[in-house]
């Protein structure tokens, strides 16, 4: 082939890695929308009857929930009260990695679809139970409480594993259509599940390292004002 030749050949190197790049996120968004509310119905549910869950606590559970919530904050207002950064965000870190970890491998599996189902149904009751807990105990500044303590992180701890429960749901559906004759075995579409799952776990980790870094400050500043 001459010199000339060779120079009218396109350079398909960085096209393919920004293909790659752009089917890791935006044709998985675009193709499985249907899940994307799926998995938004069962987030809301989850929040639906934990915030409902409150109002079946008895007069002891209150009192018990409300000394510890209470006395936590209390005990953020001394300034010489050392707010363990790195331990919150290890401890965070772990445990969102460790759930994010199950649905990855709940996804190589048909019988798995309603186990992710109901983990994103256990995080949304959390997350319900928790905030309605602290507007019924502190009213307006329960509210504050929450975005202080519950929001920032949350929001892209959430979105990680929102991400990795339609990926591993979507993973799901696609192997029962092979067990049933429909596609085949791609081994770029396991490639890309796995790459797609540790994209979820950097989301969650930068949840992590806000609820480690910037929740404890936003938390002791609020503890001030109580």
């Amino acid at each position: 082939m001459s010199a000339r030749a060779r120079r009218r050949l396109p350079s398909r190197g960085p096209r393919v890695v920004h293909s790659n790049a752009d089917s890791l996120l935006s044709d998985h968004l675009s193709e499985h929308v249907a899940l994307y509310f799926f998995v938004l119905a069962m987030l809301i549910a989850g929040v639906t009857v934990g915030a409902l869950a409150v109002g079946s606590l008895t007069p002891t559970q209150v009192d018990d929930l409300a000394d510890y919530a209470l006395g936590f904050f209390q005990s953020l207002e001394g300034p010489e009260t050392p707010v363990p950064g790195s331990a919150l965000f290890v401890s965070s870190l772990t445990a969102n990695l460790r759930t994010l970890l199950v649905i990855v491998l709940l996804g190589f599996t048909v019988i798995g679809m309603p186990l992710v189902a109901l983990v994103v149904l256990i995080r949304g009751f959390i997350l319900g139970f928790t905030v309605s807990f602290l507007m019924y105990l502190q009213g307006g500044m329960g509210l504050l409480m929450a975005f202080a303590s519950v929001f920032p992180h949350n929001a892209l701890i959430v979105t990680g594993m929102t991400f990795a429960s339609v990926n591993a749901l979507a993973y799901s559906l696609s192997l029962l259509g092979r067990r049933r004759g429909v596609g085949g075995n791609n081994d770029l579409s396991v490639l890309m599940y796995v790459l797609r799952g540790l994209l979820a776990c950097c989301v969650a980790a930068c949840g992590s390292a806000i609820e480690g870094y910037i929740v404890p400050w936003l938390m002791r500043l609020l503890a001030t004002y109580m």
